[in-house]
């Protein structure tokens, strides 16, 4: 198949020759919008994001204030372990991810993907001390069985589902 176009070319005339000089004076203008274009980018790229600052709710208003509903998640996740429907492994790694969602649901700020490292490096203050500090604990205490391997750790042959959940749920009923 081949495509035919008509083109009347009857009326077509050459320009003119640009002379050296008009050449180079519009890659230069051209170059010098390019590079304002740039500039400006690049400062409105550079600028912070200002982040909407949340107030947690607190007391009744506070969604997460239903300690009890965090323990039936808990107790979900062990029911599901019994049940063999999930392994020890993604109980552990549910419960740690559990304590992340609460942590987060407390404090009003995202630490579903904070490391332990992070965690401790969180700035304390007189509202958010225990909390924060009852949250590492906890992370570092579900580390061992949810990561090391049980025939070299004491901590994470040791451990076991039930005994996880209940240093969550005293995450749950200590925070304040």
């Amino acid at each position: 198949m081949t495509l035919r176009i008509a083109l009347d070319n009857g009326d077509l005339k050459p320009m003119q020759e640009l002379s050296g000089s008009t050449a180079f004076l519009i890659a230069m203008l051209v170059c010098a919008v390019l590079a304002a274009v740039l500039i400006i980018v690049a400062i409105v790229l550079s600028q912070p994001r200002k982040r909407k600052k949340s107030v947690p709710a607190r007391g009744a208003h506070n969604a997460s204030g239903d300690a009890n509903a965090w323990k039936r998640r808990v107790a979900g996740i062990v029911e599901s372990h019994n049940k063999q429907e999930i392994s020890k492994d993604q109980a552990f790694a549910q419960l740690a991810q559990l304590c992340r969602d609460y942590a987060s649901s407390k404090s009003g700020s995202d630490m579903t993907s904070h490391t332990l490292t992070e965690i401790g490096s969180l700035p304390r203050s007189s509202r958010n001390r225990q909390g924060l500090d009852m949250l590492r604990q906890t992370i570092a205490a579900l580390y061992p069985p949810e990561f090391a391997d049980e025939r070299f750790n004491d901590s994470a042959r040791q451990t076991d589902v039930e005994q996880a959940a209940q240093w969550v749920n005293r995450l749950v009923e200590r925070w304040k």
